[in-house]
């Protein structure tokens, strides 16, 4: 390399360097630059983002769903109330709500009777000061103990509070005056809430309260006055029973409902169609999504979720036949008090669909009636003869009965047992299966019975090994149990409420009598629903229909009107029972000749195209023969719509008030079906049905 290149090559480095150089000094002017706005103009914005430290989400109750009768007359509805409400910041202390319910409780009437006395002493704790009340109530050697006990000073705090609780006695709560009671039951519910939350602290604030609080909402932190709906209905006195309560979620379901979302202080139902329906008629709420800082403030505004009103439901129910029906049996109590009458229920189902019309259930106390609407489904009776329908079908589904057959209706005697006979003890003669139902024959019943059993009468002696030993015995009830849960008797009906009776059994028999009592209806219990599910598979041709009471689901409305529909409940087949179309046939005609034949039982109602079958049953009560009177029936007979039955309990004497009931049910239906009146299409009972699989076919809802 010669000089002049090397001479090239030193000039051109420094010039290198310079240009590095200069790089790097407008880089870092540029990252100084930068830094300058980061931390200067931009800087309170990025501390606010470094103090971020979660999203908190609330929620805002909407509108629970209402619920209509079938011709959409509105049985429960929302009515506008404002309730005080009490939103906590996660920073609030026992002092800043303390203040805060003082002054409310000069402003409104708080009740305190849901005060405990461990709130009590947390109260005294508080206004009496903690310290002060420990270093009365504890040595300064027990202190030093506690202290010594534990690593952790939280600890010995936690032991030494528990024990100041155990130390706080009755004359120190007597020290609590009343209006402190009232600052006690406004604290108590600011605690209950979470942060962020909406916390109820009083429902339905009068005028005078609203405008109080109204003007001091300046000196009320995280108070606000809420708008809300409560639950009312037009005729509570008829259905409260089934429409059942809200109530905030009970302890022992918090876990159950907080898994689904639910937050601990919400209402839910908690019994009848309010808690079978929940999900459906809570909606869901409205939700509010915060960006707080450290300290557990918001830091912004909230996002908005929208909420979606609960769904509106339409029950099969006719409130127009409901309170007729309820009206009509108050009435005949009345009438009959002197035979001891002083309850009776009575059900009205939709024989094509299931669907519950009307279920009154009424008793007379203090001069006074009762309802006991729930009495159709929970309280289980002896049916009596009402359930002999059931018994011809079982005698053939076990093929101890032929088709016809005659047998001798006379009292039979039996060794050291009561004497079985018919009604009155006289001898009916010679009868068939219909004629048996027609003038309710027990001794053909007995027959059947016993034939179950493997007892031959006529030769008095059994037809199977050791038929009287105590197992052959259950072996037979359990076979006339299985065959009557066919119809429904003993077997749940599928009514949609949260609880249902499926009956009474009476246990293990222990003589041939006891299948006999079965037969006739005088050993197990069965509920007024049962029954009428019973009558309503003989009116359908031995196809079981689900009992219920939801027709429809609809999108809820802000007026009264109904909404799109959602979803329709369908009739829902449970079973079919195991014998031929013949033999319902001949069951079918004796409940018609029960009503229309010349020696029927319930001759009184021959005007009305009915066919049922009369029963008594005898109980105790107090110690005291009764009777129950009961009727179960369909109408019309030849094409049913609706089937129906009638329990009255333990009266003193016997007297026709099952037929009168009755009489009013078919009378009131009658009058219906000259007004619009809407019957769900279902099971066509005009011809034997052509159904070749038995499934549910309703819709489950979620």
């Amino acid at each position: 390399m010669d000089q002049n290149e090397k001479k090239k090559k030193k000039k051109q480095l420094p010039m290198r360097l310079n240009v590095l150089f200069l790089t790097v000094f407008i880089l870092f002017s540029a990252l100084i630059l930068r830094l300058g706005i980061v931390q200067i103009v931009e800087g309170d914005m990025y501390e606010q983002q470094t103090e971020e430290t979660e999203n908190i989400v609330t929620k805002s109750d909407t509108p629970r769903g209402k619920i209509f009768d079938e011709m959409g007359n509105i049985i429960v509805d929302n009515s506008p109330v404002f309730n005080l409400t009490y939103t906590a910041l996660q920073t609030d202390s026992h002092a800043k709500k303390l203040e805060i319910a003082e002054k409310l409780a000069k402003m409104i009437d708080k009740d305190t009777s849901k005060i405990t006395e461990r709130d009590k002493k947390d109260f005294y704790i508080i206004t009496r000061g903690q310290q002060t009340l420990v270093d009365q109530k504890f040595t300064a050697q027990e202190l030093e103990e506690i202290k010594s006990k534990h690593e952790e000073v939280k600890d010995a705090d936690r032991e030494i509070y528990t024990l100041l609780l155990e130390r706080i006695t009755e004359k120190d709560l007597a020290e609590i005056a009343d209006n402190e009671l009232e600052i006690l039951a406004i604290k108590r519910e600011m605690d209950r809430g979470f942060a962020l939350s909406p916390q109820v602290i009083k429902e339905d604030l009068n005028k005078k309260e609203i405008a109080v609080i109204s003007e001091n909402l300046s000196e009320l932190s995280g108070i606000d006055i809420h708008a809300d709906a409560a639950r009312i209905s037009p005729y509570e006195d008829s259905v409260a029973a089934i429409i059942g309560t809200t109530k905030q979620i009970p302890k022992e379901q918090q876990d159950f409902y907080a898994v689904r979302g639910y937050d601990l202080n919400d209402y839910v139902g908690t019994s009848g169609l309010e808690l079978q329906y929940e999900t459906l008629l809570n909606g869901v709420k409205e939700k509010k999504k915060y960006i707080t800082n450290k300290s557990g403030e918001p830091i912004s505004e909230p996002e908005i979720l929208a909420g979606e009103s609960g769904k509106d439901l339409v029950l099969t129910l006719n409130m127009q036949f409901q309170q007729q029906l309820e009206q009509a049996v108050e009435q005949e109590i009345l009438k009959f008090r002197g035979a001891g009458v002083d309850s009776a229920y009575a059900v009205v189902l939709d024989a094509r669909t299931g669907g519950v019309l009307a279920m009154v259930g009424k008793k007379y106390e203090g001069g006074t009636f009762k309802n006991e609407m729930y009495g159709t489904y929970l309280y289980a009776f002896r049916p009596g003869s009402s359930i002999k329908g059931a018994t011809i079908l079982t005698g053939y589904e076990h093929e101890v009965l032929s088709t016809g057959e005659v047998i001798y209706d006379r009292p039979l005697h039996f060794g050291g047992t009561t004497i079985k006979k018919s009604y009155g003890g006289r001898s009916l003669g010679h009868i068939n299966d219909i004629k048996a139902l027609e003038r309710s024959s027990n001794i053909y019943m007995d027959y059947i019975g016993m034939r179950i059993a493997g007892f031959d009468f006529d030769r008095y002696q059994c037809t199977i090994q050791n038929c009287t030993s105590e197992t052959n015995l259950e072996i037979a009830i359990n076979k006339m149990r299985s065959s009557f849960q066919q119809f429904g008797l003993g077997a749940p009906t599928g009514l949609d409420l949260p609880y249902e009776s499926i009956g009474y059994n009476s246990g293990k028999p222990n003589a041939i009598g006891h299948p006999m009592d079965f037969s006739i209806g005088q050993f197990d219990t069965y509920t007024p629903m049962q029954l009428a599910q019973y009558a309503s598979t003989i009116a359908n041709n031995g196809y079981r229909l689900q009992v219920h009471l939801l027709k429809e689901v609809r999108e809820s409305r802000p007026d009264e009107e109904l909404g799109k529909l959602l979803y329709r409940f369908e009739p829902t087949v449970l079973n079919q029972i195991k014998v031929d179309q013949k033999y319902i046939d001949r069951v079918k005609q004796g409940f018609y000749q029960v009503t229309h034949g010349s020696q029927g039982t319930a001759t009184a109602l021959r005007s009305y195209p009915v066919a049922g079958k009369t029963g008594t049953a005898q109980e105790e009560k107090n110690g005291r023969p009764v009777v129950n009177e009961v009727f179960i029936g369909y109408s019309p007979y030849d094409n049913p719509e609706i089937s129906f039955s009638i329990m009255v309990p333990k009266m003193h004497t016997e007297v026709p008030v099952n037929r009168t009931i009755a009489e009013h049910v078919l009378k009131i239906y009658e009058n219906l079906k000259t007004t619009p009146y809407e019957v769900n299409s279902g099971i066509d009972n005009k011809e034997t049905q052509k159904i070749e699989e038995v499934e549910e076919t309703g819709e489950e809802l979620q």
